[in-house]
């Protein structure tokens, strides 16, 4: 471990030089850092395209439902007839129910199963294709207003005396913004601009980047 350390040392002892020349010579970046901020939850809140998954999921889940509700309607009767007075525990009759029953019983928690996996797998699809749109028209957004680094934060000022609330304000990375830099608005109408033009017609819209990236935003 001691030689390790050793040639370590030497290794950068020896590059110094070198490397104070190279940084020397580098030249300063041609443009400054910019940075923008965006707030996530706003943008999922308010893209209309989110409420359509949403009500999508729903629906696969309605679905689910009445499947689930018919295969418990379909126990209890088998239940029901069990409990009848014309049947004698262990007939004949009885143990066919009883394996019926089982077998249901088996299917159903199979379909829960099964069922709760595709609806967690199409969530999460949706939740993808969602964060793939909003991260492409960002970038657009920045190449387009030359900002070279985009955070995520919290727009929400809430002026609550509520102590949770207070140190939850407190806990914030970004502690001053100017207004200037919350890109969160033309993300979110470029994003339903976007997918207004889908829902009208299939083909996708031509636009490159958000409304009014060409023009030079002003102080608000």
């Amino acid at each position: 471990m001691n030689r390790l350390i050793i040639t370590l040392v030497s290794t950068i002892l020896l590059a110094g030089p070198l490397a104070v020349a190279q940084a020397q010579e580098a030249k300063p970046s041609a443009s400054p850092h910019k940075i923008a901020l965006i707030d996530i939850s706003r943008v999922l809140k308010e893209y209309k395209k989110v409420d359509s998954l949403r009500t999508e999921i729903k629906g696969e889940i309605t679905k689910s439902e009445q499947t689930r509700r018919a295969m418990v309607k379909q126990s209890e009767t088998l239940k029901g007839k069990l409990k009848a007075p014309n049947i004698e525990p262990a007939s004949a009759k009885a143990v066919e129910l009883e394996k019926q029953l089982l077998k249901l019983e088996a299917e159903f928690n199979a379909f829960k199963k099964s069922e709760r996996a595709r609806i967690l797998r199409l969530e999460a699809q949706l939740l993808k294709t969602i964060h793939g749109e909003i991260k492409a028209v960002v970038k657009r957004a920045a190449e387009a207003w030359g900002y070279t680094l985009v955070l995520r934060f919290n727009s929400d000022n809430s002026n609550s005396s509520n102590p949770n609330t207070v140190v939850g304000q407190l806990q914030r990375q970004v502690v001053f913004y100017r207004t200037d830099d919350d890109i969160t608005q033309p993300v979110v109408e470029y994003l339903n601009k976007q997918y207004s033009a889908q829902v009208k017609r299939p083909t996708p819209p031509t636009g490159t980047q958000p409304a009014g990236a060409t023009k030079k935003k002003t102080r608000r």
